[in-house]
């Protein structure tokens, strides 16, 4: 239930609802505001000067042509550099340094798995914690 209070011309509800009258007086103001702008605006327009607009010249031409040097020919496999496999020689090589091992590992020593983890391979099974009865 919505009571309402008559004071003069104007009535006020408790829901604040804006009414009728006060939403056209709103509207009347809004339009003359922008009415006012709009004028000021285009008589601002109407009376500044126009400002000399500086002529460019847009000139178009070719650029000189570069000499593009021709491709080197690839080099003859095995005749020079490191054959395919081989490790890369040293960036600063020492002049008396001993040589290097001829394969990878120690001879002595006996050669690692012949066969990787198998997939079928599980991880063990938590057991259940034991019952002590007393």
């Amino acid at each position: 239930m919505a009571t309402t209070m008559e004071i003069g011309r104007h009535m006020f509800r408790e829901s604040g609802a804006p009414s009728t009258r006060s939403m056209v007086e709103s509207v009347v103001l809004h339009a003359l505001v922008l009415g006012l702008l709009m004028l000021v605006s285009a008589s601002l327009l109407l009376h500044t000067a126009p400002q000399k607009k500086r002529e460019v010249d847009v000139v178009f031409y070719r650029p000189p042509s570069v000499a593009v040097p021709a491709r080197a020919l690839p080099l003859a496999a095995g005749k020079t550099g490191v054959p395919p496999g081989a490790p890369a020689p040293a960036l600063k090589p020492r002049p008396n340094a001993p040589e290097g091992p001829e394969g990878p590992g120690k001879p002595e020593l006996p050669s690692g798995p012949h066969e990787g983890f198998s997939a079928e391979a599980q991880p063990p099974q938590p057991q259940p914690p034991a019952v002590v009865l007393t």
